[in-house]
């Protein structure tokens, strides 16, 4: 019902029900980072801040454990592996995002850090932290980060762009 009412931007309602979510179960990351989602839609930075922490917490940063498969003796029989995406990965950006919109730049770098702990595939931490150590003048490092970015696909025009400004 929470991502109903905030698909409808029904917000207040949205809270609620997260809440609820959270309270039922507060070891669940998701329903501490769709809360965090809600809150930072209805402008309450301080509340969005602690749900997305909190949701990582609960996730323990989400890190991939690589589990032993047995080997299955009967060919007809079907073994699957399910595996959930992270929370902590999209909880750890948004507190970049968050903290960058505040000028919080150490704890916005520390942020994107732990995103690439935790999905180190992905290339979209490595460009906000690579952005931020250009912006403080890191220049060897911030290399290192847009480096990284290209290898996983990033976007040379995005790294042009900000190489451009500075």
């Amino acid at each position: 019902m929470g991502n109903l009412c905030f698909k409808i931007r029904d917000l207040p309602r949205s809270v609620r029900y997260y809440e609820d979510a959270a309270r039922i179960d507060p070891h669940d990351p998701l329903a501490h980072y769709n809360l965090g989602c809600a809150y930072i839609e209805l402008g309450d930075l301080t509340k969005a801040e602690g749900s997305w922490k909190t949701a990582i917490q609960r996730e323990g940063l989400g890190l991939e454990t690589s589990g032993v498969m047995n080997a299955v003796d009967d060919p007809l029989k079907v073994q699957v592996q399910v595996v959930v995406d992270p929370v902590s990965f999209p909880a750890a950006v948004a507190l970049g995002q968050l903290y960058l919109k505040q000028g919080r730049r150490d704890e916005a770098y520390k942020s994107f850090v732990k995103a690439i702990q935790v999905k180190p595939k992905n290339p979209q931490p490595y460009f906000e932290a690579g952005r931020i150590l250009l912006e403080s003048g890191d220049i060897p490092k911030a290399k290192e980060f847009f480096d990284k970015y290209l290898a996983l696909c990033g976007e040379d025009v995005k790294v042009k762009a900000v190489l451009a400004k500075k």
